[in-house]
């Protein structure tokens, strides 16, 4: 994605900010044995140095308060329960 859209961190910012974007999350290759300890862990691994991109993304929706609203999905792109509504 930093190939493509090299601001996509800012975009990410943005789209985060405005309580109306839908935001979908896939966490499939995220480790945990239940999906907030997933969300937490990467939100954890994202807030520090090193972080991939997923991670800092999943971070940013913690530390906006979005993770409530937010669509986490698996690899088929199937819905999962929101541990964070």
């Amino acid at each position: 994605m930093v190939d493509i859209y090299p601001d996509w961190m800012n975009a990410l910012r943005e789209a985060v900010s405005n309580p109306n974007t839908r935001l979908t999350v896939n966490l499939s290759g995220f480790e945990g044995a239940s999906t907030y300890s997933q969300v937490m862990g990467a939100a954890q691994r994202g807030m520090g140095a090193g972080a991939r991109a997923t991670e800092w993304e999943i971070a940013q929706l913690y530390q906006a308060g979005r993770l409530g609203n937010t669509n986490f999905v698996n690899s088929a792109g199937e819905a999962i329960p929101n541990p964070f509504q």
